[in-house]
């Protein structure tokens, strides 16, 4: 009986750890971390959980505390990050046009493959060259390219085509994920201890408690892991997200006008390109338009010869005769006969 007890307050003592655990484990995925540093949060870890759980199970069957879990390659007790141990996720967008579709697409590939990245998705479509002027193919990209060949290959994404836009950003998760890190560290050191108090219990009841409370931290352990994995891909791999254009021209900067002679000339220009593209718009269209222009064309004239002719048939139209009326006399003319 005095066994049984003691198993029962070892195992609520360890649930309501694992719930604090658990507790601050969802913490982890939240995006403030300012309460509490990594560094306190493994102090707190290493010095206040495993302690427990030594006197705890000392009380129950005399076993000596277990080392505290190992320190990760982080942040130090004063809160310092070496800079190769910071954990920054990188990302990039590019906006490029080309005049060889193909040609990019291809150069686009190699330059991926020539920094060891791979392609996670990509689309690619068609527009008319009449409804969107001189752009005829689109295509965007997804690239997964090593965090440390980024600038490298931003530097080399100008052999793809014109680039129209670039731009970088960069998430710093250092916190979380030492943090995470630590709990996950905690939790295994949780698992053993369930696991090396399951061995012993001799009670059903005590052993059902257990393997509850083992599954529970398992869980935890799956979820942390998963998470790490997630943050390891990220900070390893960078995101880049490619759209490709194709047009018949490509963008050139021109610089700004300074004079009213130059300001007028430069919209004059661009007026006259603009109504130039438009016109030969308009004859693309015209021409290969042609014969649907003709079917329609046909079709309204017989659907109106249809409705005119239904029109007379039933008298709202009336059918004009080949004579004119009579002239009606006038009084005057009467009085003269």
């Amino acid at each position: 009986m005095k066994k049984t007890r003691t198993l029962s307050v070892l195992l609520a003592v360890i649930l309501s750890l694992g719930l604090l655990g658990a507790c601050s484990a969802s913490m982890s995925e939240s995006p403030a971390y300012d309460a509490v540093s990594p560094a306190e949060t493994r102090a707190s870890t290493t010095a206040a959980g495993p302690a427990k759980y030594g006197e705890a199970e000392m009380q129950g069957g005399g076993m000596a505390p277990a080392a505290p879990p190992a320190a990760t390659e982080a942040p130090n007790e004063g809160g310092f990050v070496p800079d190769a141990a910071r954990k920054i996720i990188r990302n990039a967008s590019l906006s490029i046009e080309t005049l060889v579709f193909d040609d990019s697409i291809t150069a686009l590939k190699a330059l991926v493959g020539k920094y060891s990245g791979y392609i996670q998705n990509s689309s690619e479509s068609g527009i008319s060259a009449v409804s969107r002027r001189d752009q005829s193919r689109y295509a965007t990209f997804t690239l997964r390219i090593p965090s440390e060949s980024l600038d490298a290959f931003l530097s080399g994404a100008g052999e793809v085509g014109n680039i129209l836009n670039l731009s970088t950003s960069g998430e710093e998760i250092t916190e979380q994920y030492y943090d995470t890190e630590a709990r996950l560290s905690s939790l295994k050191t949780q698992e053993e201890r369930l696991l090396a108090i399951l061995e012993k219990a001799e009670e059903l009841k005590d052993v059902v408690e257990l393997e509850k409370a083992l599954s529970d931290v398992r869980y935890q352990i799956e979820t942390l892991t998963s998470t790490l994995r997630r943050y390891d891909s990220l900070v390893a791999y960078s995101t880049v997200n490619v759209e490709l254009r194709e047009v018949a021209n490509l963008q050139t900067v021109a610089p700004l006008p300074q004079t009213l002679s130059e300001r007028i000339g430069q919209r004059f220009a661009q007026t006259t390109k603009n109504l130039k593209e438009d016109a030969f718009s308009f004859i693309v269209w015209l021409i290969g338009d042609l014969p649907l222009i003709l079917v329609n064309l046909a079709v309204f004239a017989a659907i109106l010869f249809v409705i005119v002719f239904v029109l007379k048939r039933l008298g709202v139209v009336k059918k004009r005769d080949g004579a004119l009326p009579p002239a009606e006399k006038k009084p005057e003319d009467q009085e003269k006969k």
